[in-house]
Protein backbone atom coordinates (compact mmCIF):
# COMPACT_ATOMS: atom_id res chain seq x y z
CA UNK A 1 0.00 0.00 0.00
CA UNK A 2 1.58 2.93 -1.34
CA UNK A 3 0.73 6.28 0.43
CA UNK A 4 2.52 9.37 -1.55
CA UNK A 5 2.20 12.94 0.04
CA UNK A 6 1.55 15.69 -2.87
CA UNK A 7 0.04 18.42 -4.88
CA UNK A 8 -3.23 16.73 -5.47
CA UNK A 9 -4.32 19.44 -8.04
CA UNK A 10 -3.24 23.37 -8.86
CA UNK A 11 -4.67 25.77 -11.91
CA UNK A 12 -6.20 28.65 -12.70
CA UNK A 13 -10.37 28.64 -13.25
CA UNK A 14 -11.09 31.56 -15.47
CA UNK A 15 -14.62 30.51 -16.42
CA UNK A 16 -18.03 30.42 -14.62
CA UNK A 17 -19.58 26.60 -13.20
CA UNK A 18 -18.36 23.67 -11.70
CA UNK A 19 -14.76 22.93 -11.95
CA UNK A 20 -12.95 19.70 -10.24
CA UNK A 21 -10.45 20.92 -8.63
CA UNK A 22 -9.55 17.37 -7.43
CA UNK A 23 -10.69 13.95 -8.49
CA UNK A 24 -9.28 10.88 -6.80
CA UNK A 25 -7.98 8.32 -9.46
CA UNK A 26 -9.56 5.19 -9.52
CA UNK A 27 -8.11 2.33 -7.36
CA UNK A 28 -6.91 4.93 -4.68
CA UNK A 29 -8.52 6.60 -2.08
CA UNK A 30 -6.81 10.27 -0.80
CA UNK A 31 -7.16 12.55 2.54
CA UNK A 32 -7.25 16.27 1.70
CA UNK A 33 -5.10 18.72 4.02
CA UNK A 34 -5.81 22.02 2.51
CA UNK A 35 -6.99 23.85 -0.14
CA UNK A 36 -5.39 27.46 -1.56
CA UNK A 37 -7.58 30.01 -3.18
CA UNK A 38 -5.92 33.24 -4.65
CA UNK A 39 -7.89 35.74 -5.91
CA UNK A 40 -5.08 37.44 -8.86
CA UNK A 41 -7.04 40.70 -9.41
CA UNK A 42 -5.73 43.86 -8.11
CA UNK A 43 -8.85 45.52 -7.23
CA UNK A 44 -11.73 43.42 -7.82
CA UNK A 45 -13.42 40.65 -5.30
CA UNK A 46 -14.04 37.25 -6.33
CA UNK A 47 -17.50 36.16 -7.27
CA UNK A 48 -19.89 34.11 -4.88
CA UNK A 49 -18.09 30.59 -4.69
CA UNK A 50 -18.98 27.45 -2.98
CA UNK A 51 -16.87 24.31 -2.21
CA UNK A 52 -17.93 20.40 -2.12
CA UNK A 53 -17.11 16.91 -1.94
CA UNK A 54 -18.92 14.80 -4.30
CA UNK A 55 -18.95 11.29 -4.02
CA UNK A 56 -18.04 8.84 -7.18
CA UNK A 57 -22.15 8.15 -7.02
CA UNK A 58 -24.19 10.65 -5.31
CA UNK A 59 -24.82 14.49 -4.85
CA UNK A 60 -22.40 17.13 -4.00
CA UNK A 61 -22.07 18.05 -0.58
CA UNK A 62 -21.14 21.53 0.62
CA UNK A 63 -17.72 21.27 3.01
CA UNK A 64 -17.51 25.21 3.57
CA UNK A 65 -19.55 28.06 4.07
CA UNK A 66 -22.12 29.34 1.53
CA UNK A 67 -21.76 31.96 -1.14
CA UNK A 68 -17.86 33.40 0.47
CA UNK A 69 -15.66 35.15 -1.70
CA UNK A 70 -12.29 36.35 -1.54
CA UNK A 71 -10.78 39.88 -1.46
CA UNK A 72 -8.75 41.25 -4.25
CA UNK A 73 -5.44 40.31 -4.15
CA UNK A 74 -5.89 38.12 -0.97
CA UNK A 75 -5.76 34.04 -0.18
CA UNK A 76 -8.29 31.86 1.32
CA UNK A 77 -6.80 28.98 2.85
CA UNK A 78 -9.27 25.71 3.93
CA UNK A 79 -7.25 23.44 6.29
CA UNK A 80 -10.50 20.90 7.06
CA UNK A 81 -9.31 17.30 6.79
CA UNK A 82 -11.48 15.84 3.96
CA UNK A 83 -11.07 12.63 3.26
CA UNK A 84 -12.50 10.65 -0.14
CA UNK A 85 -12.98 7.73 -1.83
CA UNK A 86 -12.41 6.54 -5.42
CA UNK A 87 -13.78 8.74 -8.35
CA UNK A 88 -14.49 11.50 -5.29
CA UNK A 89 -14.20 15.09 -5.96
CA UNK A 90 -13.30 17.78 -5.02
CA UNK A 91 -15.33 20.78 -6.64
CA UNK A 92 -15.65 24.70 -6.74
CA UNK A 93 -18.75 26.33 -7.98
CA UNK A 94 -18.60 30.27 -9.66
CA UNK A 95 -22.03 31.82 -9.71
CA UNK A 96 -20.22 34.18 -11.82
CA UNK A 97 -17.88 35.51 -14.45
CA UNK A 98 -14.46 35.19 -12.45
CA UNK A 99 -11.85 38.27 -12.31
CA UNK A 100 -10.22 38.36 -15.52
CA UNK A 101 -6.94 36.63 -13.97
CA UNK A 102 -8.54 34.34 -12.77
CA UNK A 103 -8.84 32.20 -9.31
CA UNK A 104 -5.57 29.91 -8.49
CA UNK A 105 -5.91 27.01 -6.73
CA UNK A 106 -3.81 24.31 -5.41
CA UNK A 107 -5.31 21.39 -3.25
CA UNK A 108 -2.46 19.44 -0.96
CA UNK A 109 -2.88 15.86 0.48
CA UNK A 110 -2.05 12.22 0.97
CA UNK A 111 -3.44 9.67 -2.10
CA UNK A 112 -3.09 5.87 -1.60
CA UNK A 113 -3.27 2.46 -3.40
Amino acid sequence: MAITIKALGANIIAAIGTTALYSVPAGKSAVVKNIRLVNNHATLATPVLNLYAKPASGTARRIYNKDFTIPAKEDFIIEDVVTLGTLDKIELNLATAPPSEGIAFMVSGVERD
